[in-house]
């Protein structure tokens, strides 16, 4: 699915202003400013996209995973390098590990980083859509993205993904970050042409 530049322009927009929510709640999670940058925005059939994810996250990385359910459906992904996530959870926690891994309490506070997110996105698409949408609890993968979003791929019909790229900044420190929104083809398009709508009331307006 190929988007014109004024549906890139409108989605990376609505995004915006989920990460704007997002950004707010971590700043009362870590007691301290932290900024998401505008995201760039695009979205890839899944036979696409694992070539398209290959380029963004290398090696392994941390993947904070929910279902969500209603008018609309399918799979929410927050996904950082494992080293990022590494970095991002010392500072939010105030700890620093030694080993370069994900203690236990590193891995739960890194679960409520991906929770704050994905609920943010979900339910701003949720707002925009005027659906009520429901979260499963979120899980946490570490490895390599591919072999995590392979498995998806093959228990689930999702044949789009929104990919949002982005960096969390805090203390002088900035992480890059993608999130993915995985839906079939109707659900998708149904989006985008409400995400439309969205921006040419704001311009009429």
């Amino acid at each position: 699915m190929k988007l014109t530049e004024h549906q890139t322009d409108a989605l990376s927009e609505l995004t915006n202003i989920a990460f704007g929510r997002a950004a707010a709640s971590f700043s009362d999670l870590a007691g301290q400013r932290v900024l998401l940058d505008t995201p760039s925005v695009a979205v890839y059939e899944t036979s696409a996209l694992k070539d398209a994810l290959s380029k963004l996250v290398e090696g392994q990385g941390a993947t904070v995973h929910l279902d969500f359910t209603g008018p609309v459906s399918g799979d929410a992904l927050l996904v950082l390098d494992h080293a990022d996530a590494v970095l991002l959870v010392g500072l939010l926690l105030g700890t620093q590990s030694a080993t370069g891994r994900l203690s236990t309490l590193d891995q739960e506070a890194l679960v409520e980083v991906g929770n704050i997110l994905l609920n943010a996105c979900l339910g701003t698409f949720g707002n925009l859509l005027q659906a009520n949408i429901r979260f499963s609890v979120p899980n946490l993968y570490l490895g390599a993205l591919v072999s995590a979003t392979e498995t998806w791929f093959k228990a689930r019909t999702l044949r789009h993904a929104l990919v949002a790229s982005t960096t969390i900044g805090l203390q002088e420190i900035a992480v890059s970050g993608l999130v993915l929104v995985m839906m079939d083809a109707t659900e998708m398009e149904r989006l985008i042409h409400a995400v439309e709508n969205m921006a040419h009331r704001m311009a009429a307006g």
